[in-house]
Order: structure tokens, then sequence, then C-alpha cells
């Protein structure tokens, strides 16, 4: 990545894809709102996906890449392959809301995920720091 700064860097992506999926979550009321909502959380997705492989080439080199890629796609892959089905299933047996709310849940996943992957990395740099 270099000396470039990148939109990661300026923005926290998981918190911006949280509020995409929230509002989607909560859109229920309007169609063009939710549909508008769900396009632009879908195309956060890729980002997303992108962005972690980077942060993988960053802080593992060599063999150490390659299996914490591997890691990364099945993970990535048993969520997506997961997902289509689980939230069908909870729309035909419970409410057809359940796919907002499965979207709203892996978006919390998502920036949990993010808030402690970022704690853990600044209180690296400080303990490196000191």
């Amino acid at each position: 990545v270099g000396s470039e700064m990148c939109i990661r860097d300026r923005f926290w992506v998981g918190g911006i894809g949280a509020l995409a999926c929230a509002g989607v979550a909560l859109s229920t009321v309007n169609g063009y709102v939710f549909w508008s909502l769900t396009f632009v959380a879908g195309g956060m997705l890729m980002g997303i996906y992108v962005l972690t492989l980077a942060i993988l080439g960053q802080r593992f080199k060599g063999d150490g890449m390659a299996s914490a890629n591997a890691v990364f796609v099945i993970v990535f892959e048993l969520g997506t392959f997961t997902g289509g089905p689980v939230s069908g299933g909870l729309m035909e047996y419970i409410h057809t809301s359940s796919l907002l709310w499965m979207m709203a849940l892996a978006c919390a996943v998502v920036v949990i995920g993010t808030a402690v992957s970022k704690r853990q990395t600044q209180r690296k740099l400080n303990i490196a720091n000191a």
C-alpha cells in the first residue's frame, strides 16, 4: 500500500458497513429505501472481502499468508453458503423480516470483530512504542 492513504485508513469501514446494514434492517417501511440500502450493503460485502485480504497480506508472509488466506476463504464461503438457507428457513417459519435481522446480525459480527482487531492492533502498537 506504500505511503498512499487508503479509505480504510481514513474511515472505519466496519462502522460504515454497520450503518448500511442497520439501515436495511430498519427500512421495512419503505421499499425504495430498503432496496437502495440493500444495494449499498451488498456492494460493501466485496469491499470487506478485499480489505480483509489486504490486511492478511500485511500481517502474514510466506507460508503463514497461504494458511491465513485458506482459513479466511473457508470461513467466508461457509458464511455465504449457510447464510441463505438459514435466512430462508427463518423467513419461512418465523417471519419475513428475518432476512433483515440476519443481515443486521452479520453486520454486528463484522463490527465487533473489527473493533476487537483494532483494539488488539492499537495495544500492540502501544507496547512496541513503550
